[in-house]
């Protein structure tokens, strides 16, 4: 019988689930992010299986609380360059030079992204309750305006109108707290 392998630098299971969580909820944006740097969906396929490996292996140097998505795009751009040094210089549809100018654009996007999802939040929070619950119905899966109408016994006019009134709320919300 075989000796079982030293586990110690394995993440216990807390922190299974934690990665687990991170992972899931930024999976679609580090192939997306992977998709803009490589042509080919299949090597994008490749390189997201391969960084996927690596964010589970390396998960214990990630420091709790930095922004996870941010962490894994850097480890996805360099599986990328990885990728492309193995590849024939030939089969190349795009120059490192390109892919460094790519990579900071959607760094420098992600982090106005990550600003205005949190002036979204905290903005959709300062909504009242009876606001936030227009909101959570219209973009329940399959809502529809005559559907929310029919369960609040109103009209789609006045839903239409309540909900214009809401989303003005919010942008000019987030418009404040992003100019801040």
């Amino acid at each position: 019988m075989k000796p079982a392998p030293d586990d110690s630098n394995a993440p216990d299971r807390r922190q299974t689930g934690e990665f687990v969580g991170l992972f899931t909820r930024h999976s679609r944006r580090i192939f997306s992010y992977i998709l803009t740097l490589v042509p080919n969906h299949a090597d994008a396929e490749e390189i997201f299986q391969e960084t996927s490996l690596t964010l589970w292996d390396k998960y214990a140097e990630y420091e709790p609380g930095t922004h996870f998505g941010a962490w894994a795009c850097r480890i996805a751009y360099f599986k990328t360059l990885n990728f492309r040094s193995r590849q024939k210089s030939g089969t190349r549809a795009f120059s490192d030079e390109f892919l460094q100018v790519v990579d900071a654009q959607v760094v420098s996007s992600d982090e106005t992204l990550d600003g205005a999802y949190r002036a979204l939040a905290d903005c959709y929070a300062k909504l009242d309750e009876s606001d936030r619950m227009m909101i959570d119905k219209r973009y329940e899966p399959g809502a529809t305006t005559a559907k929310i109408a029919d369960v609040l016994g109103r009209s789609k006019q006045w839903v239409y109108r309540t909900l214009a009134k809401i989303h003005q709320q919010l942008f000019e919300c987030i418009t404040s707290t992003q100019l801040r």
